[in-house]
């Protein structure tokens, strides 16, 4: 089903009008696998990403931290950002070794920087059971993290480390989650590792479908000094007066993604797909809220 659903969205951008002026693409990878490996779903092999990173640098677009986007935005004159070219910046959620074994280097090879979120609880062990049963079963028996040597050389090489929570919560599913724990503690840990702080925060799974929940992770960044978050929204970032600094969207890709599909995305072509989108998750929020009153 989810990769009909991606092949349908695909179908939908590919016959989209361009939209160049967005300021920002926030790129959502996860793994980086060898090539000749069958990838997932969130799964890119290491050719296709070298690819799209030189895809990247030839476009002359920018990369920036995610910490960055907050200093930026707070430079730019409303109806100006736009006529440059967009920004990007790359993000990794999870923490898997592969992004320091084999995405780092295509990264550095191309002058790109990017920002590695990374799950507190498999910092020190790679044993599973300090994670949410949800995560247990997406990674089981198949990954490793990476270990603290690895985070502070990425540090030392001018990449950006943040927390993607303490368990990788599904907040979708459970609202029993301690959310200091799984944003303050966890972001604590990783600020003890990189040397400072950086402000920055992405959310494990994503809480398009939970808008109750997000207020409630919204208060508790806002209320302890964060300047930005992505906390699942799907989509291009426009410096307008809409713009949230702890809701960034971003474009994820994925394993099964070619390169027409990659130049698309950075094209701006699933801006449509993101509307639609929004739209869909909004008619199921309130649809599971009438069925359960």
């Amino acid at each position: 089903m989810a990769s009909l659903a991606i092949k349908i969205v695909d179908y939908i951008a590919a016959f989209s009008k361009s939209k160049p002026d967005y300021d920002l693409l926030i790129l959502n990878y996860h793994s980086i696998v060898p090539d000749g490996c069958i990838p997932s779903q969130w799964e890119v092999v290491q050719s296709e990403f070298d690819k799209q990173m030189a895809e990247i640098f030839k476009s002359g677009m920018r990369t920036i931290k995610l910490s960055d986007v907050p200093k930026i935005q707070k430079t730019v004159i409303p109806g100006t950002f736009a006529e440059s070219l967009p920004l990007v910046c790359i993000t990794f959620d999870d923490g898997f070794e592969d992004n320091y074994t084999l995405a780092a280097g295509i990264l550095e090879r191309y002058s790109l920087t990017a920002t590695f979120s990374v799950v507190s609880n498999t910092i020190q062990s790679n044993v599973l059971d300090k994670l949410s049963r949800d995560f247990q079963n997406v990674v089981k028996n198949r990954k490793l993290f990476m270990t603290p040597m690895m985070l502070r050389d990425l540090v030392r090489r001018k990449f950006e480390i943040v927390s993607h929570t303490m368990t990788h919560p599904n907040l979708n599913v459970t609202k029993t989650a301690d959310l200091f724990q799984e944003i303050i503690e966890s972001s604590q840990i990783i600020d003890q590792i990189s040397g400072s702080s950086s402000g920055a925060f992405i959310m494990s799974y994503g809480l398009e479908e939970c808008p109750a929940m997000k207020r409630r992770v919204t208060e508790v960044l806002d209320g302890n000094g964060f300047s930005v978050a992505a906390l699942g929204r799907y989509g291009y970032c426009t410096f307008s007066e809409s713009y949230t600094a702890l809701d960034v969207p971003r474009i994820p890709i994925y394993g099964s993604d070619n390169m027409t599909t990659f130049k698309n995305k950075l094209m701006g072509k699933y801006w449509l797909v993101s509307i639609i989108y929004r739209l869909v998750k909004a008619f199921r929020v309130r649809t599971n809220y009438e069925n359960s009153n």
